[in-house]
């Protein structure tokens, strides 16, 4: 959410990044697009929000390439 705010815009790359990160280091899943984690996601994320994490994931992972 913090990614659509103009104040988070600076930092949304590298905060999606660290927040894989740390989602991967709790070993608390790969989340994807497919709805199957939102139905037993313990904190109860809602799959907009896991969709657009994903979206900002990839867009910082291809921004870090150029």
């Amino acid at each position: 959410h913090l990614a659509l705010l103009p104040q988070g815009d600076p930092e949304r790359g590298e905060r999606v990044i660290r927040m894989v990160a740390q989602m991967d280091a709790e070993k608390f899943g790969s989340c994807s697009n497919e709805g199957e984690c939102e139905a037993v996601c313990p904190k109860e994320i809602q799959m907009t929000n896991i969709s657009l994490m994903n979206r900002e994931y990839e867009r910082a992972i291809l921004a870090n390439k150029k």
